[in-house]
């Protein structure tokens, strides 16, 4: 065990467990003071200083349950780190007329200290946190919650599935055998989303006449625009969320619809400049 997580065990077994009678009361004297004020402070530190060893304790729980972690991994001080910022918001929000003991409680807020940590620290695609927390609850229960989160969209919580099982930016992004890896999707070439989106240069805005002259639906109008800044069909179907079949065969339909359409125009204008010359 490294020296720096020795001495924080150290630091949390010095001070006694506080009996809940004086959690109370220090609760009472939190709620009267000035958030942020130097009282407000000291009664915070005195709470987490005498509860600190919850941290160890939990964190100790949490690598049991990973293989490859235990108590001497480099994860470790970052967890208790981690845990020691959980503790303080429960410090700050404990409410003994809720009934709770204050370490049933900050176990609640230590414990979601740590999954925020593990989903922005050691997963390969960063998930929003109410993402994570929706697509956890409709594994565990099957339907959509009823908070605001319930609202998330289906494709929103697959994407984040496919997210949660990745572990190497290798792994192909969907089931097709010649897929796009997650590297090829993180290039700065392959975006998913834009992060700004420029002007429509006079080449875009020409192919949008083109394609509404020539009656293409909306729907295949999005593939050919796609592909006409990513230049990979993989990718195009990936982020419009079809297979590559479906959208190679939309985009030669719409690429014969419009050609014919230009040659059309052009045999057009061809004959209009022989009508004039042979005036």
């Amino acid at each position: 065990m490294s020296d720096s997580i020795q001495s924080w065990l150290n630091a949390a077994g010095r001070f006694p467990l506080l009996p809940q009678t004086e959690l109370i009361r220090l609760s009472k004297k939190r709620d009267s003071l000035e958030p942020n004020s130097k009282a407000y402070v000291k009664v915070i530190n005195k709470i987490c200083e005498h509860n600190l060893r919850l941290v160890p304790n939990i964190v100790r729980k949490y690598i049991s349950k990973r293989s490859g972690y235990n108590m001497n991994s480099e994860v470790v001080s970052d967890l208790l780190q981690q845990g020691y910022i959980g503790l303080r918001r429960a410090a700050e929000k404990y409410d003994p007329s809720l009934g709770y003991t204050f370490s049933t409680y900050a176990y609640r807020w230590i414990s979601q200290a740590f999954v925020r940590w593990h989903n922005s620290h050691d997963r390969a695609i960063y998930i929003p946190e109410n993402t994570m927390t929706e697509t956890l609850y409709r594994w565990r229960h099957g339907k959509p919650s009823k908070s605001k989160n319930g609202s998330i969209k289906p494709g929103m919580i697959n994407c984040a599935v496919r997210a949660m099982e990745i572990t190497s930016i290798d792994q192909r992004a969907n089931d097709e055998e010649d897929g796009a890896t997650i590297a090829d999707l993180m290039s700065n070439d392959n975006l998913l989303l834009d992060r700004v989106s420029p002007p429509e240069g006079r080449a875009e805005l020409m192919l949008k006449d083109l394609m509404a002259e020539c009656g293409i639906k909306p729907r295949t109008q999005d593939i050919v625009m796609v592909y006409a800044k990513k230049g990979n069909m993989k990718m195009t179907a990936y982020r419009l969320g079809i297979s590559s079949v479906t959208c190679r065969n939309l985009y030669n339909e719409a690429v014969k619809t419009m050609k014919a359409k230009v040659e059309e125009k052009e045999a057009a204008k061809a004959a209009v400049i022989a009508g004039r010359m042979s005036k």
